[in-house]
């Protein structure tokens, strides 16, 4: 979680590399327990105030979302886990996850627990939420 984004750029190629070598067997494939944090991490990116950050973020999340080793339900389960409410207040946070989900959705179709969706959609009161695009999202 580095605020030098181009140290953080860094990070993500280096993410992406190391999901190349896990799927081609040049790694050992074992489930890290660390996947979820960097998952939950470039979730939080995805409101940054940079886009350049932002999409870096969703590109590897999509990446690791179709990767072989790891399983795109593991992404919608932590893209679908409560927003603190300090971090949803202003609506940044709420409205970049479900442009996220809905690029999910796009991408993977009918392999997205839509139950897990609608509900976070509920918890984060997408639909009565005073920021107008958070309820357009």
């Amino acid at each position: 979680d580095d605020k030098n984004v181009q140290v953080y750029l860094a990070s993500i190629i280096l993410l992406d590399e190391s999901m190349v070598q896990l799927e081609s067997g040049e790694l050992p494939q074992t489930k890290y327990s660390s996947l979820s944090k960097i998952a939950t991490n470039l979730l939080g990116k995805l409101s940054d105030s940079k886009q350049k950050v932002v999409e870096s973020s969703t590109l590897s999340l999509l990446s690791m979302a179709s990767s072989s080793c790891i399983d795109n339900t593991s992404i919608v389960n932590a893209a679908t886990k409560r927003i603190r409410s300090k971090d949803s207040k202003g609506g940044r946070a709420v409205k970049s996850r479900l442009y996220f989900l809905e690029n999910l959705a796009a991408e993977f179709g009918d392999g997205v627990a839509w139950k897990r969706v609608i509900e976070f959609v509920k918890c984060q009161k997408a639909f009565e939420h005073k920021d107008g695009g958070v309820r357009d999202a």
